[in-house]
């Protein structure tokens, strides 16, 4: 197949599903692939019990697969998290499942943007609400998703239930993408490091939150936050140069 695509001479991504079977991770870019689905069909929920039907993945299931497979990813061979689920709301006639808060979509849409997975729309655009059209459409968020690095997004830390997780990926130009995931029910106090968490030698550094657009810092000392329930906290961090006390 991907002998033929490239005789055409022309540009065409080549999808290989097989829906996360036989490890086609680690094959199918030999076979010429741009990018497969590391997982079976999502489902418009962000944490089911169990699998629905015994086959569906909710947004959760996916991550942590793709926590599993992330160092496949790169320029050219993408690990596919399957389509977006923002906006379905459980209504969606092809899929299962009962919908997201619009806190879970948007978490959604940041770890599926980080992980430089494709971000395919799964809803009709024209019935989006404001928020999550706005969700969608965030420009610093899909930043991110489009750097040219083409890095993968790695899991930094965990809690020990697993509650609260700290995600990074790797920026063109020395920056880094963090997420501050609560899976939990209640808020959460989070607290990222860059030498324990994040593994750099930055003594001082700034923070964009990417979803507010505001900056933050410089600081010293770790960085120590609030994350509501289900809900990922998206920062773009930077190396500042240190001039005193270093």
């Amino acid at each position: 197949m991907s002998t033929a695509l490239i005789s055409t001479n022309r540009s065409i991504v080549f999808h290989a599903c097989h829906c996360g079977w036989a490890n086609v991770w680690e094959w199918a870019s030999e076979e010429g692939a741009n990018q497969w689905r590391i997982g079976q069909d999502i489902s418009d929920d962000f944490n089911f019990v169990g699998n629905r039907e015994k086959y569906y993945f909710d947004v959760l299931d996916m991550l942590d697969r793709g926590n599993d497979v992330a160092q496949y990813t790169g320029p050219g061979h993408w690990n596919d998290y399957d389509m977006l689920i923002v906006g379905l709301n459980g209504e969606s006639k092809q899929l299962v499942g009962t919908g997201l808060s619009d806190i879970e979509y948007r978490t959604h849409f940041s770890l599926w943007a980080l992980a430089a997975s494709p971000l395919l729309i799964g809803a009709n655009v024209a019935k989006l609400s404001e928020y999550n059209l706005a969700t969608l459409s965030a420009k610093e968020i899909i930043a991110v998703n489009q750097d040219p690095l083409g890095a993968p997004m790695f899991l930094q830390w965990s809690a020990p239930d697993n509650s609260t997780q700290i995600y990074a990926k790797a920026l063109s130009g020395g920056a880094m993408a963090i997420a501050l995931l609560n899976r939990g029910g209640t808020p959460a106090m989070i607290t990222v490091s860059m030498r324990e968490h994040l593994t750099v030698p930055w003594d001082v550094y700034k923070l964009r939150d990417l979803w507010k657009g505001q900056d933050r810092g410089p600081y010293d000392i770790p960085f120590t936050t609030e994350v509501r329930s289900h809900e990922a906290k998206v920062y773009r961090v930077e190396q500042v140069a240190c001039t005193v006390g270093c």
